[in-house]
């Protein structure tokens, strides 16, 4: 029981979406997206471990305190991210697939620049 389930509007947005991510071929683009992400995130100061799949990123951090500072300078900055509810110390990047590379290195700039500066 939901309120847009089997929606003739839901499938057709549905259709859509599907429709503009092969147009676009943005499932061929996630692999490189992912290693431009996980190359510049290696500079990050304090990171312990990067756990990633596709454009599902985890910045593991040494501590709770530091991840959660690190967190709220990012969000400040304009960057949307949060912590996991399973894991106290990591920092979970999921951008849209429809991210640009400008838009990663932009990304990776802040955090990056947040981490090196932490106190």
């Amino acid at each position: 029981i939901t309120t847009f389930g089997g929606h003739p509007v839901s499938a057709a947005a549905g259709v859509a979406a599907m429709e503009y991510m092969e147009e676009h071929k943005l499932l061929e683009q996630v692999k490189s997206k992912n290693e431009l992400f996980v190359s510049r995130l290696k500079s990050c100061v304090g990171v312990k471990e990067i756990r990633h799949l596709g454009l599902m990123i985890a910045l593991d951090f040494h501590d709770q305190e530091l991840r959660d500072r690190v967190v709220k300078r990012v969000v400040e900055r304009g960057i949307i991210t949060e912590g996991f509810l399973f894991c106290d110390t990591a920092m979970r990047i999921a951008p849209p697939l429809t991210i640009t590379e400008e838009e990663i290195n932009l990304c990776c700039d802040i955090i990056i620049e947040v981490t090196q500066n932490i106190n």
